[in-house]
C-alpha cells in the first residue's frame, strides 16, 4: 500500500528532507519514501495499493531522504507500507523530519487484509 499526506514548505525556507516515516505503527513497517514536487499539473497521489496503476505523480517521485521541497511549495509525502504479517496492522500518523524540524499529521491508518462492509 502507498500512504500519502501533503505538506507545504513555509514560505521563506526550503526544507530539506531527512526522513519520513511512520508512527505508533503495529504490525507495518514503511519499506521506502519518497516525496513528488506537486505543480507542473501534478496532483496529489491518495492512498493506494501498490504498486500503483500508471500515475503522472508516482513517476515523479524521488527518494526522500536528502530532497528538497521548495520554500512556499506543496509537495506529496508517499510510503510504501506493508504488513508484517498475517495480522492487520495500523499507525497513528506520518511523521517528516527536515533539517531544523519536523511535523506529524493527525491522520490515523487502518491496514486490514479485508476491506470492506459486512
Amino acid at each position: 500500500m502507498v500512504v500519502s499526506e501533503v505538506v507545504r514548505a513555509p514560505a521563506g525556507a526550503d526544507l530539506k528532507v531527512q526522513k519520513i516515516g511512520l508512527v505508533g505503527a503495529q504490525n507495518v513497517s514503511a519499506k521506502d519514501a519518497f516525496i513528488v514536487p506537486l505543480g507542473s499539473g501534478r496532483s496529489p497521489m491518495g492512498n493506494t495499493p501498490y504498486p500503483p496503476a500508471a500515475n503522472m505523480t508516482w513517476e515523479a517521485r524521488v527518494p526522500a531522504v536528502n530532497a528538497t521541497i521548495k520554500a512556499g511549495e506543496d509537495a506529496n509525502l508517499l510510503l510504501v507500507v506493508s504488513r508484517s504479517g498475517a495480522l492487520d496492522g495500523s499507525a497513528t500518523g506520518m511523521r517528516l523530519d527536515w533539517a531544523g524540524g519536523s511535523k506529524t499529521n493527525t491522520t490515523s491508518y487502518q491496514f486490514r487484509s479485508v476491506c470492506g462492509g459486512a
